[in-house]
């Protein structure tokens, strides 16, 4: 049965053309929904919405309830910062009512909207300005605050093409495992890589 599910949302993927993950990717997010069972997804990051698409197809298919924030850049920092922003920001996800839209920096919108009714079972997805400083700040502020939520971070491969923020995430990681002992990590070996902390 695990197996027809996993299945069945790479195929809706595929077919809905939703680009930037693997199949290891996505069998990787479809676990940890299974394992969080999350009322409140928060991700950031979103530029054509690939991942809050991927969250909502596999949270209908395995018939979870919930919300997924995902939080843009304001259009004026278009060009300006690494992360994301542009006119065609979230055009993948338009008109679905269980994607809540945010306009802002990605970890301060998601964690207030957490504090306005997140519940515990929630999961944070980290893709935003891929600098060390900004995933490592990011880590620290979601673990203050909600420290029982998993968390899931993209582009952790230490082998990524060499580009100016190629290594932020990966080192990162590694910096806020030195500091925090409250986490199991799994990582999956996809060409981006991404990391579960589950506390």
């Amino acid at each position: 049965m695990k197996l027809v599910v996993v299945a069945q949302i790479k195929d809706r993927i595929a077919r809905l053309g939703i680009p930037g993950y693997g199949e290891d990717e996505i069998e990787f997010i479809v676990q940890t929904l299974r394992l969080a069972k999350p009322k409140a997804i928060f991700e950031w990051g979103t530029n054509y919405g690939a991942s809050a698409r991927i969250f909502h197809e596999a949270a209908s298919i395995l018939k979870l309830d919930c919300v997924i924030h995902t939080t843009e850049l304001p259009i004026e920092l278009a060009g300006i910062s690494p992360e994301h922003a542009g006119t065609n920001t979230g055009v993948i996800f338009h008109g679905i009512d269980s994607i809540v839209r945010h306009t802002g920096d990605g970890v301060t919108e998601s964690l207030l909207a957490y504090r306005q009714g997140g519940s515990p079972r929630s999961l944070f997805f980290l893709d935003g300005d891929h600098t060390t400083e900004n995933v490592l700040r990011e880590l620290r502020w979601v673990h203050a605050v909600a420290p029982k939520a998993i968390i899931l971070v993209h582009d952790v491969s230490p082998d990524r093409q060499p580009h100016s923020h190629a290594h932020g995430p990966h080192r990162a990681l590694e910096q806020f495992r030195r500091e925090c002992g409250a986490y199991l990590v799994k990582i999956v070996a996809s060409q981006a890589g991404m990391a579960r902390l589950s506390p």
